[in-house]
């Protein structure tokens, strides 16, 4: 196994090493007040550090000053990663502890008949303990919702499928009455009505009484508020509130996010006792101090295995430079390093830290359970530069992991931060987050990752390598100032929120944003946000790949949007999405691309907000299924095409230019990549694209050694093509794969089920095994070992998959429509001559879908 990490080999051999030991009350702040010349080195021995084992509950590190040379080194002894947890949980007690009583209600009844096993428990808590989040055996528990959900099967951030809700006819007014009231929707009429609108809850015929409760409420476009209910009867779908939320921003600006919804939307209830009907929940009445359990097994729970967060913070960091903190896996608990003093002296105090090899898993928490509606308690390394932009912190996150917040997982900010080889997976089941740390509150409009402050002075790229999955906010990341963001892997922007997208990007320095993926998602791909009439310019968008996504989306003038990829667009959109992810086709039969399926490019064109939106941009060298326009256009513009374009494959556009031919080219997406549902982008040899230099790579050939994908390292090869479990591979698929963190070399073995042999072993950032041909219809497994520079070697995991009977790059069917321009001129000469606006409407429509099917125009537009 890999020992020890970069970083502690930084230390000076005159540096002295302190050690602290798992259940050892004082020993870790014995360590790190040992500290004293820069280069020491306090190490924590393997094992699981609590509140328990602190002196004061957390650990405050301040006066600490090293050097580039000379850091102080605070991390695991072992160097491994996983050995050395800080835990922030503690056992509810001894006044729990065998002292669990049977509790009965209407509820609890309720959820009986409806297939709740066991039932509920109730103790008496010291009135010293203060529950937010719940623990059993380690797994995280869901305070009493409705409708069910849970955290450990991901059903909570399924929004469209298991949040409620809400019809047009509702109230929100925080400014004038203070009036709040929901109107449920109600279930479904049909299952196939589902989910945009409806779904099987009906808050009505649930029977509970969600008086008292909290509404976790997407009742804005672009956003997500919170609101305790004031009244509700049984039986009734109205719920009204005291409205509160977005008070401030409605009085500035006249609306709350993009605006108020009318009431239509989604929400759940939580944080009420009358919710608690079924296993995995539970309640605490601050009040009485009681704790109500049902567990998953709906027995009394056992001695032990309950326990709550009772560290919201394992450290705290003030006054420091050249601090490394590396290899601690983090549960139920954070870090903070919060110069909120930076604004009065103009000066951080708080700067180049090195965060490395961190894992935080539930490291937040919101107080709405005890009645705090809008707090929160998060990973926060945030100076607060207001005042002044001269000073600079220059923090470096690196192989970081953060992974089943409640809200938001990572507060930053600082000018000349780097953030690499990091990984936001399963993030704000609430889509709640907020734009600023603790102790402001929580606002519902921002990013899962919004890093704040200027891009380092040396040119290093900001954002690179990160992986970003299945994440609840509206966004996935909102750059502020960080410029360049490139090689990061976005998939699967959840349907909590409306609207949204990966990257929203904008104002006259827009982000270069180039090397990624963004894929499987109703929310937009790429985006540079504002319009041409509030100055968003100057962007570069190059070399990404988006598929099974709803769009890029190029606002404003004067950007560069070259080299890249867009298929397969959404079956959804990012607001009252269907359901949470779209589908994708799977076999390499389907034609992903179909010519009247929605724009896989989205652009600004002038007349949208100016005369002359995106004509200074530049479209060059990209391959793309559909272009399409962002809102209104001058109909003497050449939009969907403005600016300059060259060297582009495009096949077809909204509205379809059949006045320009020489924008369009019919082709298959399979004709043209090697094997796109396979992740492999290659241009085919021979193809249009290989012949035009267009796409985000460079044209196969039978040499090639490396593919870029993007994304964060890790402990392993990962992101294998063919993916792990594929059904119907090529039959001449290359093994691809993403190399390790701090690897050196590979060792690849390949074969069929059960024959596994050594193929390949490749050094540096070789990435390619061409197998050559395999059998069609049968399954196959292949290995990736990693070998690190000590010679240690870590084994990787056995992928499989099974191949069909394709071949990649197809030839382009001999049986194509007719031009698709020509066709098009014609159809509409002849709808052109129908009077009726709305039967000139249906014969266009007609026609234009037509085009795709009919191989004569005789059928077409007789």
């Amino acid at each position: 196994m890999r020992k020890g990490v970069a970083m502690m080999a930084l230390a000076s051999a005159s540096a002295e090493t302190f050690y602290a030991s798992p259940n050892e009350a004082g020993s870790v702040e014995a360590c790190v007040a040992s500290l004293r010349h820069p280069g020491d080195q306090c190490l924590f021995k393997k094992g699981r550090y609590r509140p328990s084992d602190l002196t004061h509950g957390m650990v405050a590190v301040s006066g600490l000053a090293g050097t580039k040379d000379k850091p102080f080194v605070i991390g695991s002894a072992t160097g491994k990663r996983g050995d050395v947890v800080f835990d922030g949980t503690l056992p509810v007690g001894d006044a729990c502890d065998g002292s669990w009583q049977p509790y009965e209600s209407q509820a609890t009844r309720l959820g009986q008949r409806r297939g709740a096993t066991g039932q509920a428990y109730v103790c008496d808590l010291d009135r010293s303990v203060v529950v937010n989040q719940l623990f059993v055996d380690g797994a995280i528990q869901m305070a009493a919702r409705w409708p069910n959900a849970r955290v450990d099967d991901r059903s909570a951030f399924m929004g469209p499928e298991r949040w409620a809700h809400s019809k047009v006819g509702g109230t929100h007014d925080p400014v004038k009455t203070g009036k709040g009231e929901l109107l449920d929707a109600g279930a479904c009429a049909a299952a196939s009505d589902c989910c945009s609108r409806c779904n099987e809850n009906d808050l009505a015929a649930s029977g509970v009484d969600a008086t008292g409760a909290v509404a976790v409420l997407n009742l804005w476009e672009n956003g997500v508020g919170v609101e305790k209910i004031k009244k509700h009867a049984p039986g009734s779908g109205t719920l009204e509130y005291e409205a509160t939320w977005c008070k401030d921003e409605i009085q500035q600006r006249g609306k709350c996010e993009d605006g108020y919804t009318g009431g239509a939307g989604r929400y759940y209830l939580e944080a009420s006792l009358n919710l608690l009907d079924t296993n995995g929940e539970w309640y605490f009445d601050a009040a009485a101090h009681k704790l109500y359990l049902w567990t998953d097994a709906g027995g009394a729970p056992t001695a032990g295995s309950v326990a709550y967060k009772a560290m919201p913070y394992a450290f705290t960091f003030e006054d420091s430079s050249y601090v490394h903190l590396g290899n601690i896996t983090f549960f139920a608990t954070a870090i903070k390093a919060y110069a909120d003093n930076a604004a009065k002296h103009n000066i951080p105090t708080v700067t180049d830290m090195v965060f490395d090899t961190l894992d935080f898993t539930h490291p937040d928490s919101s107080a709405r359970m005890t009645g705090d509606l809008l707090s929160q308690d998060t990973v926060t390394v945030w100076t607060d530069n207001t005042h002044s932009m001269k000073y600079w912190t220059n923090h470096r996150f690196t192989g970081c992991t953060f992974t089943l917040a409640e809200n938001k997982a990572l507060h930053a900010q600082g000018n000349g931060n780097v953030y690499e080889n990091c990984a936001f997976e399963w993030n704000s089941w609430t889509s709640l987050c907020s734009s600023v740390p603790p102790p402001a509150v929580l606002d519902g409009n921002c990013g899962t990752f919004s890093p704040g402050g200027a891009a380092p002075q040396d040119g290093t790229t900001a954002l690179r390598r990160l992986t970003f999955r299945f994440n609840g906010p509206s966004k996935c990341m909102r750059p502020g100032g960080q410029r360049n963001i490139t090689l990061v892997h976005f998939e699967g922007q959840l349907a909590l929120a409306d609207d949204g997208t990966f990257v929203e990007s904008g104002g006259e320095e827009s982000s270069y944003l180039t090397y990624n993926w963004a894929h499987n998602s109703g929310k937009g791909a790429l985006r540079y946000d504002g319009d041409d009439a509030h100055g968003t310019a100057n962007g570069i968008m190059a070399f990404n790949v988006v598929w099974n996504v709803s769009a890029f989306k190029v606002k404003g003038d004067n950007h560069t949007f070259a080299n890249n990829v867009g298929f397969d667009a959404s079956d959804m959109p990012g607001s009252f999405a269907k359901h949470t992810f779209p589908h994708e086709g799977q076999t390499q039969g389907d034609d992903l691309d179909v010519i009247d399926g929605p724009p896989v490019l989205n652009l600004e064109c002038p007349g949208a907000t100016t005369p002359t939106a995106n004509e200074k941009s530049r479209f060059t060298n990209n391959v793309l299924t559909n272009v399409g326009q962002w809102k209104t256009f001058d109909a003497a513009s050449n939009c969907p095409f403005p600016g300059a374009w060259k060297g582009n494959l495009v096949r077809t556009s909204t509205p379809y230019r059949y006045d320009e031919p020489d924008a369009l080219t019919y082709f298959t997406i399979n004709s043209e990549l090697r094997w796109p549902w396979g992740r492999d982008f290659r241009p085919c040899a021979g193809s249009q694209a290989t012949a035009m230099r267009a796409g985000a790579y460079p044209a196969y050939t039978p040499h090639d050694k490396v593919y870029w994908i993007p994304g964060a390292l890790r402990e392993q090869a990962s992101e294998p093509s063919p993916q792990d479990g594929e059904g119907a591979a090529i039959v001449d698929a290359d093994l691809l794969f993403l190399k390790a963190y701090r690897s050196v070399q590979h060792v690849v073995y390949f074969g069929e089920a059960g024959a596994m042999k050594k193929v390949a072993t490749l050094s540096g950032d070789d990435n390619v095994v061409q197998t050559g041909a395999k059998k069609p219809n049968t399954k196959y497994e292949w290995r990736v070992d990693t070998v690190y520079a000590d010679g240690s070697v870590r084994t990787g995991n056995v992928w499989t998959f099974t191949t069909g009977s394709h071949s990649a790059c197809p030839p382009t069917p001999h049986d194509l429509p007719p031009a698709p321009h020509v066709a098009a001129q014609k159809c509409v000469d002849a709808a052109m001559k129908i009077k009726s606006i709305a039967a000139l409407a249906t014969e266009v429509k007609k026609c234009y879908h037509q085009i795709k099917h009919e191989k004569s125009l005789q059928d077409v537009c007789t």
